[in-house]
């Protein structure tokens, strides 16, 4: 707050800022990122303790489905997209992939991840097609 600001009894706040949009390779080193910007998001936007948490374990499960489960081996066309809005006092924060979807894997305790965000989530709804696969979670706020 500047002099002026101060002299006159108001000071400025930027509101929270209503969307987020974050991308990148599907790379392990990308979750950490995607979390902590998710839920500073959740916390900009009013969210209490309790739902940041939640909103920053979902969005950890569900980006390292994408980076553990989404693409073949060796493929070089690995994105991954998480996007967040608000509206009506819920949070939608979704993470999405163009990779092959669900399918039988050999990785032990495939669909425990999901379990999670399920759990985390107000709401989740899962969307698979011939363009990928798409997680929409809300959260309260």
């Amino acid at each position: 707050m500047n002099g002026a600001e101060k002299q006159e009894g108001y000071s400025l706040k930027a509101p929270a800022p209503t969307s987020l949009e974050l991308s990148g390779k599907a790379l392990p080193s990308l979750i950490p990122t995607f979390r902590h910007r998710a839920s500073d998001f959740a916390a900009a936007n009013g969210a209490v303790a309790e739902v940041v948490d939640a909103v920053a374990l979902a969005v950890t499960e569900a980006v390292t489905n994408v980076v553990k489960h989404a693409y073949e081996a060796g493929a070089t066309d690995c994105g991954i997209w998480l996007t967040g809005s608000v509206a009506d006092d819920l949070l939608e924060i979704t993470v999405s992939d163009r990779g092959l979807g669900f399918r039988e894997s050999t990785c032990p305790g495939l669909g425990v991840g999901l379990s999670i965000i399920a759990d985390m989530s107000a709401e989740l709804d899962i969307d698979q097609g011939a363009e990928g696969t798409e997680l929409r979670m809300r959260f309260p706020l």
